[in-house]
């Protein structure tokens, strides 16, 4: 069988990044051996190639290509998830329910569903995140801690709401007001 146009390119483009890569010194080169992953590119354009979508559809499906690795290298579900009693596995320390398939997704003895980082907090400062139990806004506070209001949720939805906030001293940030006031008054309506 002949090599489609994708594999010819591909062979070629990693031949050059690989030839690249060893000119680079130890801290400029990728994070990983790209020798270890031609292979999974070979694969994957192989699969690609036999969509037959046209070039216009190409940049479609490369985006649920990306959202699939990145939810599969992350330990994210693929598929949605749903909330019954035999989709969680009981922690007899806390007293909670743990998600089989999403770890970060609890139940409490009263059946309430709520996601422990459903909101993570990025300092603009130096773009680290966090998660926090108290982060106050206006006369309302924001918590990480988010309840799930849904019978299914897709692995899209499992993202977390991303706050943008700056450190104002040791111990206090301040919620920017450059953030989305939808997404605010979301994240305060289901704090948990």
């Amino acid at each position: 069988m002949s090599k489609t146009n994708l594999q010819i390119h591909s062979e070629k483009e990693f031949e050059l990044l690989i030839k690249h890569q060893e000119t680079l010194e130890e801290g400029e080169r990728l994070c990983l051996d790209v020798k270890n992953y031609q292979k999974a590119f070979e694969l994957i354009g192989e699969a690609f190639s036999q969509e037959g979508a046209s070039g216009g559809a190409a940049p479609y499906l490369i985006k649920t290509l990306t959202s699939l690795l990145e939810n599969y290298l992350s330990w994210m579900p693929l598929s949605p998830i749903t909330f019954e009693d035999d989709q969680f596995v009981k922690d007899d320390e806390r007293f909670l329910k743990q998600h089989k398939r999403a770890s970060f997704i609890f139940k409490n003895d009263e059946g309430i569903v709520y996601n422990i980082r459903g909101v993570v907090f990025k300092d603009v400062s130096d773009n680290s995140t966090f998660t926090t139990s108290n982060m106050k806004y206006g006369d309302s506070v924001i918590r990480s801690r988010q309840i799930i209001n849904k019978d299914v949720l897709l692995p899209s939805e499992l993202k977390p709401i991303v706050i943008n906030v700056t450190k104002i001293n040791d111990d206090d940030y301040v919620v920017l007001d450059s953030n989305d006031e939808k997404t605010l008054d979301i994240a305060i309506k289901n704090s948990y």
